[in-house]
């Protein structure tokens, strides 16, 4: 990915706030992972609750995201694990 890539990604990210904010993901850090700011989460998607995500993050269909996992401006595409 490149910057410019991100930076659309944040845009629309930030946008969603306002036209579609129930796209955005939120948690606690207790039965779901902390939510830093703007993040979308696929609804096939799963994140481990220990995890913590954001601000500026999309999260694409069947990924995984497991323990302790700390993601922080990026796109993650379609079925990637990390660990």
């Amino acid at each position: 990915m490149n910057r410019l890539s991100l930076k659309c990604s944040e845009l629309y990210l930030a946008q969603f706030r306002y036209t579609s904010p129930h796209l955005l993901a939120s948690g606690d850090g207790k039965k779901n992972a902390k939510i830093v700011g703007d993040v979308y989460i696929h609804p096939s998607a799963k994140v481990h609750p220990s995890a913590k995500i954001g601000p500026n993050v999309s999260i694409s269909a069947n990924v995984r995201v497991g323990a302790g996992v700390r993601l922080i401006g990026c796109i993650i595409l379609d079925d990637v694990e990390i660990k």
